[in-house]
């Protein structure tokens, strides 16, 4: 029962003599992120801040530059109701986007920034008592995002995101005037090589 102590000094040996890499061409990534959603504008007059989370997998067309997927749950629960109601609104996001992502020479940090664009799925749910009904909308929408990487080791990078979400015509209001939802998303990101890099052509 005591192998984990001989196991661990041996995986940190084996990080620490493994050498530091970047994604090169042709290489792919993937990722798990999380955090918060903040609606705004106009959708977030009624609506609360709520959880994000979202998965990504890129393919390197260039050293600096990836293409890729993506897809995100937002959860956002109306605020200012009357007692005995209850609103809730998900969005469900898929899409694709380009990444750019200027080399750092000598660093373990690497910023990036992306656009993109893709369906959101948004479901308006609202309760009174027993009795709930809802509606679901599909719309086009862009986002725009940036964040930093932290090369843990060279196949796991740990960073932070934050994404602006545009979501045209997703609802109306009480004048009948169509609506663009906006939110922000922040968080942590866990981005995974499946290639186990080998630091460029």
């Amino acid at each position: 029962m005591r192998s984990w102590k001989i196991f661990v000094p041996a995986l940190l040996a084996c990080l620490l003599v493994v050498p530091m890499a970047d994604a090169a061409k042709g290489d792919f990534t993937f990722g798990l992120q999380g955090g918060l959603s903040v609606p705004t504008g106009d959708y977030g007059k009624d609506t609360k801040s709520g959880f994000v989370g979202g998965v990504y997998g890129d393919y390197m067309v260039h050293e600096m530059f990836a293409v890729g997927v993506d897809a995100s749950y937002n959860k956002h629960d109306g605020k200012d109701l009357p007692a005995g109601v209850e609103a809730t609104n998900t969005i469900m996001q898929f899409g694709a986007h380009g990444k750019w992502m200027p080399q750092m020479q000598d660093s373990p940090v690497s910023p990036f920034v992306q656009v993109g664009g893709g369906f959101y799925n948004s479901k308006a749910e609202v309760t009174v008592g027993s009795v709930s009904a809802d509606t679901t909308v599909n719309k086009f929408g862009f986002n725009l995002g940036a964040g930093l990487d932290y090369k843990a080791t060279p196949q796991v990078n740990v960073g932070v995101f934050g994404n602006y979400h545009n979501v045209m015509d997703a609802w109306e209001d009480v004048a009948g005037e169509k609506k663009s939802a906006t939110y922000f998303t922040a968080g942590v990101r866990v981005t995974f090589m499946t290639t186990g890099a080998t630091g460029g052509e």
